[in-house]
């Protein structure tokens, strides 16, 4: 299993969860795990140093960047 199919399965699993607590009426906390979304970004940018392409680097690093953000601010705030 590749690393998207692994995103799509969790996000899948999200849902099914989400849809199982609306139909027994309970309140579903969703947190937002952005780590799958961070470990992807960061292997995609040893690639992109690993192939010396420039412009792969700076897309995976900005990605990196974006959801090691998100995540610290579903850690502890804005």
């Amino acid at each position: 299993m590749n690393q998207i199919q692994e995103l799509e399965l969790m996000l899948d699993n999200m849902d099914n969860q989400l849809e199982k607590a609306n139909k027994e009426g309970i309140p579903y906390e969703y947190k937002k795990d952005n780590y799958p979304k961070i470990e992807y970004c960061a292997e995609q940018l040893i690639q992109a140093v690993k192939n010396r392409n420039i412009r792969e680097i700076d897309r995976a690093h900005n990605k990196l960047n974006y959801f090691i953000d998100q995540q610290w601010k579903e850690e502890f705030g804005q």
